[in-house]
């Protein structure tokens, strides 16, 4: 089979093939001349659209220049409101200090102020120190005069007022009560007893029978420790002498007792303490230089009248109070 193939295809004849020689074109130019046109292309894009782009750019930079000197602007003048905040702020923070100085120093002068009226009251009512509260109040007085606060101004009037009664009233008076009161009492040892009685011998005087002991006993449980015997109708009273000490201590505890009513101001038991004093000196003293001296000073403290026109700081008192509460409220 294979044989009879190769037969076959020796027996054909080949046909030969004819070879056509076409035309070649460069490529290269044509390349260029593509390039070419492309550049041109594009520059005249770049020619036309460019033009366009640098001006819509340059209106672009140009706004953006007009926002940025709008925003300056603006930046300026928010920079100048903050300053003027800022000094306003410091200005504020200064007034601030200023009222809390201000008011702590109210405080402070309001505490002095009721610590020296307080002392000048109390002076004045539980001790009748007119020189102590004379010395406080004008502390007081002088501490407002340096004080320029208009809350204070009801107080400076009202203490001003208090200070002028009390200076008005002559405390020479009250130092000469005291000085009296106490020549009173230094010039009981000078009296002298009325017609003393001398002691007679007890030995003589004892009783002889126990009845007469007995109505001796009942006498002295009756009459007392003073014994007062007439020695005729029409004579003084005397006084036994071993019953001396005691008149002597009774006036004395009356003058006590009328420096006591002095200092508190107790008018009725001023006038019964001196009276019983007056009493006691006329009764059982003899009549001579000392005890004449003694009742008249006593009537002279006899003629004062106590708590009668008395000055106060009533007025004073209520302006401080006053004063505390303004202050308070404005806090």
């Amino acid at each position: 089979m294979s044989e009879n193939n190769t037969a076959e295809l020796k027996n054909e004849q080949i046909t030969p093939v004819k070879t056509v020689n076409k035309v070649r074109v460069s490529k290269v130019p044509v390349l260029l001349a593509i390039l070419s046109l492309s550049c041109t292309g594009y520059l005249g894009y770049q020619s036309f659209f460019g033009v366009n782009g640098f001006i819509a750019q340059n209106e672009l930079n140009s706004q953006q220049n007009q926002k940025i000197i709008a925003l300056s602007t603006e930046n300026s003048r928010l920079t100048q409101q903050i300053k003027q905040l800022t000094q306003e702020q410091a200005a504020l923070n200064e007034q601030v200090d200023k009222t809390n100085k201000t008011v702590n120093n109210g405080n402070l002068v309001l505490y002095q102020l009721n610590s020296l009226i307080s002392g000048a009251n109390q002076s004045l009512l539980l001790y009748h120190d007119y020189a102590s509260a004379i010395k406080q109040l004008n502390y007081a007085k002088q501490i407002l005069t340096s004080v320029s606060d208009p809350l204070l101004l009801q107080l400076k009037i009202n203490l001003t007022t208090d200070l002028d009664n009390l200076q008005a009233k002559n405390n020479f008076d009250a130092t000469m009560l005291a000085t009296q009161l106490d020549e009173l009492y230094q010039n009981i040892a000078q009296l002298n007893i009325t017609a003393p009685i001398a002691a007679q011998n007890q030995q003589d005087n004892l009783p002889t029978s126990a009845w007469q002991r007995f109505v001796m006993n009942i006498k002295q449980s009756i009459f007392g420790l003073v014994k007062v015997v007439k020695a005729n109708p029409d004579s003084a009273e005397v006084l036994v002498p071993e019953n001396e000490l005691m008149v002597r201590q009774h006036l004395q505890l009356d003058i006590l007792s009328a420096h006591q009513a002095w200092l508190n101001q107790n008018a009725a038991l001023w006038q019964s303490s001196l009276n019983d004093a007056y009493n006691l000196t006329q009764c059982f003293f003899s009549n001579d230089l000392a005890r004449q001296k003694e009742l008249l000073l006593i009537q002279q403290l006899r003629e004062v009248s106590l708590g009668v026109n008395q000055p106060t700081l009533d007025l004073t008192m209520q302006a401080l109070i006053k004063a505390q509460q303004l202050n308070d409220g404005n806090k």
